[in-house]
């Protein structure tokens, strides 16, 4: 008998079969009927072959395919899903293309880049990170724009400035710094006001005053002649003087700037000594000498030379001599004795200066 009907026996219609229901109202489920064996239920296969999908079965709807997820919960990868293969998880590049940067994943929040540090623990740079070049340190610069300090640089507390030491070890002077100019060695005054002292200053001992002899200032007779021993010990720092030591008392003589050329005005430095001055316009160079006489003597010396010249010229030309001849050496005369009448003037001039020079002196 196939099982796979039921059958019955109406009174009025006779037998009769009826086809079996097999439906078990389950969607997960193939239902059929065997004749022999009768109703079968058969699971359904619910696989889509997509590897990114759970498939499984609803007796209600049947076959689910949901999506999988591929969160590995790590921030430092790309969570993906390969149909064929299931989930893949790459790791995130980090790399932000900079060199000041350091780059790196953390597995909570993800990439980070925070800056390099360049601190190279020295005070004595100034650290910073170029886009181009990395790390780079400059040198501090310590200077105050003060003469007076040594600007230096310690590597663990930077800039400091130690004062400059403008002892030049010299008693004589005054030792000071100013910010601007730098150092500055003053020389002392050692002037006791005494005219009858030659005051100096040694480097060692500081002021000395050595008496003057009463031949050389009269107002300083009965001087103790104790006092120097050496030409150097009456030193004056005077470059228009000569001082020389004679048994224990300091001579001063003023010295002769005169150089006997009448085209220079001759003085005296106290610094430099002698100065000769070049007279402009002056083609003239007489030895000059006080004695007017002497002055006199050598201007008719010179006139003389002249005029004898000019007169064996004319004695050697007397022959050949015509007018425009005599004429010009009528003019040569005239101009000679103009000659010697500037001449006469310079040399009025030139003793005027000395006078001057000398009575300054």
């Amino acid at each position: 008998m196939d099982k796979c009907y039921t059958y019955a026996c109406d009174p009025h219609c006779g037998c009769t079969s009826e086809p079996v229901n097999c439906d078990d109202y389950n969607a997960c489920t193939d239902d059929t009927c065997d004749e022999t064996l009768g109703c079968q239920h058969t699971y359904i296969v619910c696989d889509d072959y997509n590897a990114c999908t759970a498939d499984t079965c609803c007796p209600i709807s049947g076959c689910q395919h949901t999506t999988i997820s591929c969160d590995d919960y790590n921030a430092c990868t790309d969570d993906d899903c390969n149909t064929d293969t299931g989930c893949t998880h790459t790791r995130v590049e980090c790399n932000d293309y900079d060199i000041c940067t350091n780059d790196f994943c953390n597995p909570v929040s993800g990439c980070v880049n925070p800056p390099v540090n360049c601190n190279d623990k020295d005070a004595c740079t100034h650290d910073h990170c170029d886009a181009y070049a990395g790390c780079v340190h400059y040198d501090v610069q310590c200077d105050d724009y003060n003469l007076c300090t040594r600007d230096l640089c310690c590597q663990d507390n930077g800039c400091y400035y130690a004062p400059v030491c403008c002892d030049d070890n010299n008693v004589c002077t005054i030792d000071s710094c100013d910010p601007y100019e730098g150092c500055r060695n003053v020389k002392i005054s050692c002037d006791d006001g005494d005219e009858c002292t030659i005051d100096r200053c040694h480097c060692e001992e500081g002021c000395q005053h050595f008496p003057v002899s009463a031949n050389d200032n009269a107002n300083c007779a009965g001087w103790s002649t104790a006092g120097c021993s050496t030409d150097s010990d009456c030193a004056d720092d005077n470059g228009c003087t000569v001082n020389t030591c004679n048994e224990g008392v300091c001579h001063t003589v003023a010295i002769d700037c005169d150089d006997g050329n009448l085209c220079t005005t001759d003085s005296c430095d106290k610094t430099s000594g002698c100065v000769h001055h070049q007279i402009m316009d002056c083609e003239y160079s007489f030895p000059i000498h006080l004695d007017d006489e002497k002055l006199d003597e050598q201007v008719e010396k010179e006139a003389g030379e002249q005029m004898q010249t000019r007169e064996n010229v004319t004695k050697d030309h007397d022959n050949a001599l015509s007018i425009p001849a005599i004429a010009g050496i009528a003019v040569g005369a005239i101009v000679f004795v103009g000659l010697i009448v500037v001449v006469s003037i310079k040399l009025s001039q030139r003793k005027v200066l000395n006078e001057n020079h000398y009575t300054e002196m």
